[in-house]
């Protein structure tokens, strides 16, 4: 049984000066920086959804950053459905 997957990744780029702020990055991190980061993610889960048989559809966020089931639970709960759908 092959099982659906749907990967999502934050479309927002993080706000380097205050993620160093804040004390999740160390202080020598830039924008530029936060942007390559969040490109180095995105190739990522594209690599990690092409290994799932059969392949993993991956979404872009838009408006969210890392903790999108908080930011957009209503999405959360669409793609559920979706997947539980593909399901039966």
């Amino acid at each position: 049984m092959h099982i659906p997957a749907i990967i999502l990744t934050a479309g927002k780029i993080p706000n380097a000066s205050q993620m160093v702020k804040d004390g999740f990055w160390p202080s020598y991190v830039t924008q530029d920086m936060a942007k390559s980061i969040m490109l180095g993610i995105h190739r990522a889960n594209d690599l990690m959804a092409d290994t799932f048989v059969p392949k993993a559809r991956r979404i872009d966020v838009k408006n969210s950053g890392h903790y999108i089931q908080k930011e957009q639970p209503e999405l959360i709960v669409q793609l559920i459905h979706t997947l539980v759908e593909q399901l039966r």
